[in-house]
């Protein structure tokens, strides 16, 4: 059974008692994890990730995974948020692990999805030829008719491309829509890595040359990655939610701490309203992603207003609390040494993936109104 199917076949609520083994696996993993963030440290939480089975969280047990919800998923990303983490290991544990999972089961895609599980390989999704690029309007780019499979394009904006191993691509081949799986070795392809936001490197690539048959994996049709897109909204909304939760902990430590005129800037009546503030917009976010992953057992179709409503609240919370953050912190909030800044990153960086707020909100008003009016 495919991930979706399971998914949407789920109809009980999850156990607390597993979302709190979830939520105490990471807290135990930020205890031992390195401040300093190289890439022998980057390497090593990747291995460390996959050993605790966060990888294949959404993957088929036959495949390595631990065939979770989506619920168990919302609460691991949320955590990870909690614990610091920025690094967007949903670009690849759940946008590129359900993408590969909706298309046609073979040798090819099951061992990819095994070693992703695993942590030996690291495919991504590679679906935006420009900034901005809405998944509804997603380019399938064109194989040749003969066997080799000649292609030629370009992708951006590409998430952990430094350490990806293979890049998936939409492609249509005989009228047939796919994912074409090309390994970074492959002699055609060429990676350039472009600073990001998050103290991470986006990646392009540009490619040109022939794609072999077994590296086409047949997609039931267009609209078949969509889920994939929905998952991963949900994730990032998590990540987004737990990241405003561990910065609203370290304003309200700061304040409490910081002492003006003999007393902490923490007795100041302002100054409590002003926590109060960014606590309330922090709970609302994380009220909106547990509803959304909730609703993904009633159907992917039926959990799209919440999933965007899940993403545009935790994207305004975002910067609701960023700003706040940077505000009750003073002049040490910009400082290089402190882990503010690290933070506030991560989420301008997960703010806009997959759509900011003011985008989410004007889908969702949009598709509110076209099912009004055809009810």
């Amino acid at each position: 059974m495919g991930i979706v199917q399971r998914v949407e076949g789920g109809q009980e609520q999850e156990a607390p008692d597993l979302l709190d083994a979830v939520r105490a696996s990471v807290r135990s993993f930020a205890k031992t994890r390195p401040t300093q963030r190289d890439a022998a440290a980057l390497a090593d939480e990747w291995q460390q990730i996959a050993a605790a089975g966060w990888l294949g969280l959404l993957a088929d047990e036959t495949l390595g995974g631990s065939a979770m919800s989506t619920e168990v998923m919302a609460a691991l990303y949320e955590e990870l948020g909690r614990a610091g983490v920025t690094t967007p290991y949903s670009a690849v544990a759940v946008l590129a692990l359900v993408a590969l999972d909706q298309c046609t089961p073979g040798v090819v895609r099951d061992e990819l999805l095994a070693a992703l599980s695993a942590g030996t390989a690291c495919p991504v999704l590679c679906w935006q030829d420009q900034p901005n690029r809405d998944e509804r309007t997603l380019p399938f780019e064109t194989l040749s008719h003969d066997r080799t499979g000649t292609i030629a394009f370009r992708r951006c904006l590409i998430d952990l491309a430094d350490r990806a191993t293979h890049f998936c691509v939409p492609v249509d081949r005989d009228g047939t829509p796919g994912l074409a799986v090309i390994a970074r070795s492959d002699p055609y392809l060429t990676l350039t890595l472009v600073p990001g936001l998050a103290d991470r490197p986006l990646g392009q690539i540009e490619f040109s040359g022939a794609i072999p048959a077994d590296a086409f994996l047949p997609l039931p049709d267009r609209e078949a990655l969509a889920p994939a897109f929905l998952f991963a909204r949900i994730a990032a909304a998590a990540q987004l939610s737990g990241l405003c939760a561990q910065i609203n902990a370290m304003t309200v430590d700061f304040t409490g701490q910081r002492v003006q005129f003999g007393k902490p800037i923490a007795a100041n009546q302002a100054v409590q309203h002003r926590l109060v503030d960014l606590w309330t917009e922090q709970t609302l976010a994380a009220a909106a992603v547990a509803h959304a992953a909730r609703s993904c057992a009633d159907g992917c179709d039926a959990a799209l207003l919440a999933t965007l409503a899940a993403k545009a609240r935790a994207g305004k919370a975002a910067d609701v609390v960023t700003r706040g953050a940077f505000q009750l912190h003073g002049a040490i909030g910009y400082t290089g040494e402190y882990p503010l800044g690290g933070l506030v990153r991560g989420c301008l960086a997960l703010m806009s993936w997959l759509g900011t707020a003011h985008e989410l909100r004007r889908r969702f008003v949009a598709i509110e109104r076209t099912r009004g009016a055809v009810a």
